[in-house]
């Protein structure tokens, strides 16, 4: 219907679909798998010390995305403010600008 409010995702719709995008990425299975063997010993119990170490890898970056989530909504709520973010945005443009001239002054 043209003009009707979109109805935003619930949260753990936008759960479910940033879980199955990371657990689907080859980018974490290769770092899995060339990272995660150096610490199984062959002498013991393979599937306990795998599921210690994906239980741990889990609990890690769960904290970590929690980190940029409240983070996040910690700097939305100040770029609210129409004076921050006009600083927001000139302090972030300044710094990809300086990295575009870091990257010209270094082209052969």
């Amino acid at each position: 219907e043209v003009g009707a409010d979109p109805v935003a995702p619930s949260a753990a719709r936008l759960f479910r679909g940033g879980f199955l995008i990371g657990v689907s990425n080859p980018k974490l299975l290769l770092f899995a798998a060339a990272f995660l063997p150096q610490f199984i010993d062959p002498a013991v119990d393979q599937g306990l010390q795998l599921a210690i170490l994906v239980a741990t890898f889990a609990a890690a970056e769960g904290f970590w995305y929690a980190a940029y989530a409240l983070g996040g909504r910690h700097l939305a709520r100040h770029l609210a403010r129409p004076a921050l973010r006009r600083l927001f945005d000139r302090a972030t443009g300044a710094i990809f600008v300086g990295f575009g001239l870091g990257l010209l002054a270094g082209r052969p």
